[in-house]
């Protein structure tokens, strides 16, 4: 199968506050969002593909099981020692809305 979307941009780790107190790690961003989504669409293994350059640090690795999971080719994913994926941080009410 080859790529019929490649999606091109960073993504972000976000940080959010769960009920008990602990903080629970995600991962977003509008150009991986739209990945995730087309490839749920298609439900083909690597038809959609990701492009970005991402720190060597855990936090950064941490995140090639989500693009695993979701079928997203990565094979466009380089890696850069002097880098780190962003972090932000969310709070929600309790229905969910930031």
């Amino acid at each position: 199968m080859s790529v019929r979307l490649l999606s091109v941009g960073e993504v972000m780790a976000e940080i959010r506050q769960d009920s008990s107190g602990a903080f629970q790690v995600g991962f977003a961003g509008d150009t991986f969002n739209t990945a995730v989504y087309c490839a749920r669409e298609l439900g083909q293994p690597g038809a959609v593909g990701y492009l970005s350059c991402l720190g060597e640090d855990p936090l950064s690795r941490s995140l090639m099981p989500t693009f695993e999971d979701e079928g997203i080719d990565v094979r466009a994913v380089r890696f850069d020692q002097e880098r780190n994926i962003g972090i932000y941080s969310v709070s929600t009410d309790e229905k969910g809305e930031r």
